[in-house]
């Protein structure tokens, strides 16, 4: 029952980072992308929520720093590497300052 509850919760939070980036409401973006990652999960769609919020704001080096936390956490919590999707998108931030596409 807890598995089950805490996937609903994490479709929620997804879904709701998801409506914030669409509306292109970065700051908020990044507050509940923050709250979803202090749950003490390891959720990778927040991260990338979190890279695209800051270099949409422009800040690439935070933007950077979400994906070195993302890499950190996942070897840490789960012994697996970042997502290809998610290793994209810090290639794209890296080389080109911003992702092609917006992406959750």
């Amino acid at each position: 029952e807890r598995e089950r509850l805490a996937a609903l919760h994490d479709a929620g939070m997804a879904l709701l980072v998801e409506k914030l980036m669409a509306a292109t409401r970065w700051r908020e973006t990044i507050d509940w992308a923050e709250r979803w990652i202090l749950q003490g999960r390891t959720p990778e769609p927040a991260y990338r929520a979190l890279m695209i919020a800051h270099a949409s704001l422009g800040n690439l080096p935070a933007a950077l720093a979400a994906y070195q936390r993302c890499v950190e956490a996942l070897e840490r919590e789960l012994d697996v590497p970042p997502s290809a999707e998610t290793k994209q998108l810090a290639d794209a931030i890296r080389h080109r300052g911003f992702p092609d596409k917006v992406t959750g």
